[in-house]
């Protein structure tokens, strides 16, 4: 396709410079909100010249919250399973989509990858990752062997072979730093579907742009090293942590190793790629949107998200002025406690000199009037640490982030049910923001993914199934049954066992959802073992039920993993059945005889006194008589 002219360059960088230039007071917002996250490192507090005795203690609130409120959002071990919704055809390929996303989840470190993810989200009040796929192969070196019969002998040759080998063959779930600058969009726009288009800015070498050649066209143009451009983009970043970037010697490197400012521009059925379009634009790529979905490969979240806008609220904005009222009333507290430990005086007769106090300290007067303390404005320290708690507890509305969340001890004037419902209500805001992480971010990414499996999945791409039985079950009945009994630990896959007639529908599970539930699953397994132990204890019943089939549910249930359980339950099935027929029929022959139970009418028949109790008297009447 051809990279178009000259006026079509010059209309995508006023589009890109336009809409950057409307985002930066956002991204101004932005950054101040990093500062507030990242704690100061030691010694970065300004003294007051005039006075280098007050306090410059600030207190990270805002971190701390975010912190408290990162894992409950993210959950433990996300996931997504697949609904078939057009096909009954299709209900074993969503239980292999379900599997196979799970297992990709884990080999790309989803989890770890999303708190950074999230984390941007509840600092800034917006955050987007890209969601792609990548295929990297490998050319080696190998040896062919060969018969050759030649002068009535069988001689075996050993002969140099190139060999091109998949090395790497899945999606990738990115964050972008939106605060960075490295993402735009137009303001207007609701969301990534509703905008025109949206630009992802990546910074490469002209060497990664060299390997992939068969993509990028005219790199041979490109006539500046964007080194410069990436250490201010970077910056403000390094300044608040009290970091250092030096300038490198950038006319001085290879031209391999030069720095390229690479702006990506996605639309739902378009890409096209520029080099250094703020400087000496080149237009290196134009073509279709590679990926069958059909839109642009991202996923974005907000925590508080803006009616009619892709932003949204951030914790530490929402909690910005209380926190600096905080700041400012601990630090006021510590100065009044040092002007109370260390007074001013006032004093005459050159005794100015001796007013440095210590234990034990005499000074000699004249008279005792020589040296009098100043007489500073008390404070009432009690109202001040009053405030200081209702401020924060102010915060903890606000965001949600209660102290026992984080695992605080509670105040003794606060009882358990007070607590309870505190942090009930605390957990409805955080809540809120796992449901719109759920909607907002998961699904979309699900709907990505197994569309981009249907599209690149080959004979390359492997999954292990052994933690999740529907997907295995469900694999071995695509693969045929001489397949399944082969093949153990991880499977090849084929195309066909991932492309669905009809719509697959994500269920994602994530944030306290899942803790939730996995909550639920232990509570129904115990309920479910207590119900079913009088039924067991019958030889009739006992000696049907495959036991180590229920042991192994239920230690599913409570999160242990496949080879545990085996190891746990390695004992022979006849011997764990004989023993459980072997206690019921104890358990029969220990009852008590027909005709001595208890009642009314055996020899057993109880005496106890508790009203309303079998054998006891009944309720007293108002004459002091049984009741009729």
């Amino acid at each position: 396709m051809a990279l178009g002219s000259d006026k079509k360059l010059d209309a995508l960088v006023q589009e890109l410079t336009t809409w950057d230039k409307d985002l930066e007071p956002l991204r101004e917002t932005m950054r101040l909100m990093w500062g507030e996250w990242t704690p100061s490192p030691p010694g970065a507090a300004e003294e007051n010249p005039k006075n280098p005795f007050l306090s410059k203690v600030r207190i990270p609130w805002g971190h701390n919250a975010v912190e408290t409120i990162v894992p409950r959002v993210v959950g433990f071990e996300p996931t997504i399973a697949y609904r078939a919704l057009d096909d009954s055809d299709d209900i074993p390929i969503a239980h292999l989509m379900g599997g196979l996303v799970g297992w990709q989840l884990e080999r790309m470190g989803f989890e770890y990858e999303t708190r950074s993810f999230i984390r941007q989200g509840l600092i800034v009040g917006y955050t987007v990752a890209k969601i792609g796929w990548v295929k990297e192969e490998l050319e080696i070196e190998t040896e062919e062997e060969s018969i050759v019969q030649a002068l009535g002998a069988i001689f075996r040759l050993k002969r140099p072979k190139k060999q091109t080998v998949t090395v790497r063959n899945a999606p990738f779930f990115e964050t972008v730093d939106v605060a960075g600058g490295d993402f735009v969009w137009p303001q207007l726009a609701k969301s990534i579907d509703d905008a025109s288009a949206v630009w992802q800015r990546r910074w490469v070498t002209i060497g990664h742009l060299e390997e992939h050649a068969d993509v990028y066209k005219d790199i041979d143009k490109i006539a500046h090293n964007a080194a410069g451009r990436y250490r201010d983009a970077r910056r403000a970043r390094a300044d608040q942590q009290g970091a250092t970037l030096s300038a490198g010697p950038d006319e001085g490197a290879d031209r391999s190793e030069w720095i390229v400012e690479l702006w990506e521009r996605w639309t739902d059925d378009y890409l096209c790629a520029i080099a250094n379009p703020l400087t000496d634009p080149v237009k290196l790529r134009e073509d279709e949107n590679p990926f069958h979905h059909g839109r642009k490969p991202y996923g974005d979240w907000s925590p508080v998200p803006h009616p009619f806008q892709m932003h949204g609220l951030g914790v530490i904005q929402t909690i910005y002025d209380q926190n600096e009222a905080l700041n400012t009333l601990h630090r006021q507290v510590s100065d009044c406690l040092t002007y109370q430990l260390n007074p001013a005086f006032k004093s005459r007769g050159g005794l100015g000199s001796q007013l440095s106090l210590f234990p034990g300290k005499n000074v000699d007067l004249d008279e005792l009037e020589d040296i009098e303390p100043l007489n500073m404005p008390q404070v009432d320290l009690g109202a001040a640490l009053a405030w200081v708690q209702g401020i924060k507890e102010d915060m903890q509305r606000t965001t949600g982030a209660f102290d026992w969340l984080a695992g605080a001890p509670s105040r003794s004037s606060q009882t358990a049910t007070e607590i309870a419902t505190i942090s009930e209500e605390g957990n409805k805001r955080i809540s809120e923001m796992i449901q719109v992480f759920d909607e907002r971010t998961m699904k979309r990414f699900g709907h990505l993914l197994a569309m981009m499996n249907a599209q690149y999945v080959d004979s390359s791409v492997v999954a292990d199934f052994s933690d999740d039985p529907a997907a295995a079950q469900a694999w071995a009945e695509l693969a045929g049954a001489e397949a399944a009994v082969a093949q153990e630990g991880p499977v090849p896959l084929s195309p066909e066992m991932v492309k669905a007639k009809g719509r697959l529908e994500p269920l994602p599970q994530v944030g306290q959802d899942k803790m939730l539930s996995d909550i639920q699953k232990r509570s129904d397994a115990t309920q479910a073992m207590q119900a079913l132990a009088p039924l067991l204890s019958i030889p009739s019943v006992g000696m049907t039920v495959d036991f180590v089939a229920l042991a192994s549910w239920m230690l599913e249930q409570f999160g242990v993993d496949k080879m545990t359980r085996q190891k746990i339950l390695s004992a022979n099935p006849q011997q764990i059945q004989a023993m459980v027929a072997q206690q019921a029929l104890e358990n029969t022959s220990n009852a008590t005889p027909p005709g001595e139970e208890s009642g009314p009418s055996g020899e057993n028949a109880p005496t106890g006194d508790v009203v309303g109790a079998a054998g006891a008297a009944g309720p007293i009447g108002p004459f002091g008589q049984a009741a009729a």
